[in-house]
């Protein structure tokens, strides 16, 4: 174990669920997925599956990328995340 990972100092054990599906319209995936989590909080699941719901029920989510990066940034709120990439290449940010 010590030559596949850095300072091993032991393992932890999460049960992992499945939520969904959830229904995505997306400019590289479409279709409805289901999505492994990894919780110890018992209803998060539940949650989720309750929200994916409301989602497939709307026509599911549409989704885009505009790169691959994760941040902390401010919220700014758009019709759809197109819109929202649109407005970041407006404003010089893509």
């Amino acid at each position: 174990m010590e030559s596949n990972i850095e300072n091993f100092w032991g393992v932890a054990q999460i049960p992992v669920g499945v939520a969904g599906p959830l229904l995505v319209n997306g400019e590289h995936a479409q279709g409805e997925f289901y999505v492994p989590m990894a919780t110890v909080e018992g209803t998060m699941l539940a949650s989720y599956n309750r929200g994916m719901k409301v989602i497939r029920e709307c026509g599911g989510v549409l989704t885009t990328v505009s790169e691959e990066s994760m941040q902390r940034s401010p919220v700014f709120i758009f019709r759809n995340a197109r819109q929202a990439r649109l407005s970041a290449v407006d404003q010089g940010q893509l």
